[in-house]
């Protein structure tokens, strides 16, 4: 029985892409990507690798902003989360304000995107929020574009004094 484990194991070692590459080739990576990758994948011309890396996005910000509202501003978790949501704010927004407001070369990630620029509160987007809402005549977006503008409308009411 252990030997033809010691086997099964051996087999598939030497089964695997990188025991096969040649020797200088590049081995493709498959592990995690980082927030730079799927910022780049953002606005690129595959719609599937596009949508992709806005769900993966709008995950991570859900992420950030749950941690970062519920967590002790001590602990080094919710500190990760708040720096987190300053790159979203400054690199992630003014992406997504661009596929919202360019939904012909970037529609199928506009719900993704509206939903990101709701939880971030991001109110430069509220124009092109509005915009796209009223130009969209597809139920679910509708309401992830109603959704965004409200929650923005929100978090300004909640800053105001």
């Amino acid at each position: 029985m252990g030997r033809r484990l010691a086997a099964l194991l051996l087999a598939g070692l030497l089964a695997s892409p990188a025991a096969r590459a040649q020797p200088g080739a590049q081995v493709v990576q498959t592990g995690p990507r980082t927030f730079d990758d799927y910022l780049g994948q953002l606005l690129e011309p595959d719609a599937s690798d596009r949508l992709f890396a806005a769900r993966e996005l709008r995950r991570r910000v859900r992420r950030a902003v749950r941690l970062a509202r519920r967590g002790d501003r001590a602990s080094l978790a919710v500190a990760d989360a708040l720096a987190s949501l300053d790159d979203f704010d400054r690199y992630l927004a003014p992406r997504c304000i661009e596929a919202v407001e360019h939904t012909e070369r970037f529609g199928n990630i506009l719900v993704p995107c509206a939903d990101i620029l709701g939880l971030l509160g991001t109110r430069e987007a509220l124009p092109a929020l509005r915009a796209a809402r009223e130009a969209e005549t597809r139920r679910r977006p509708r309401r992830h574009l109603d959704r965004a503008v409200q929650a923005i409308e929100a978090a300004d009411a909640e800053a105001a004094p």
